[in-house]
């Protein structure tokens, strides 16, 4: 079940309150095509994305075409910044505090974050 569905810009605040200075792993964003579905994982503390009973938020990210990273540190984990949307481009755009930019270019911006565990972690 949903925490909170985000499909209005103005939504956005709550989803940043919920997540800001969280944690990523920008391998494990996932994007299954064909249902234009992304994934992105979000744990409180960065030792919580290595264990596998670690708690946290996972954003699945409706009506993705396509995914841009700009990753020029290359650290691979990093903690959440801003998250926007350009409904002109209908672009939402997630940014780190360590610089990354994330762009999910959409059909339109419907988010929904979820309480959950960690995903298994291969090792």
């Amino acid at each position: 079940m949903a925490l909170i569905t985000i499909t209005e810009p103005q939504q956005i605040a709550g989803l940043l309150d919920l997540v800001h200075d969280w944690w990523f792993d920008v391998e494990k964003i996932s994007h299954d095509q064909s249902t234009g579905t992304a994934t992105l994982f979000f744990a409180a503390k960065q030792k919580e994305l290595f264990s596998s009973s670690g708690k946290g938020v996972v954003l699945k990210i409706n009506s993705v075409r396509k995914i841009e990273i700009k990753d020029t540190e290359r650290v691979g984990y990093y903690d959440l910044n801003e998250i926007s949307y350009n409904a002109a481009s209908k672009t939402l755009k997630i940014t780190g505090g360590v610089p990354i930019e994330i762009n999910f270019i959409t059909d339109g911006l419907n988010i929904e974050a979820s309480r959950s565990d960690a995903p298994q972690v291969n090792q």
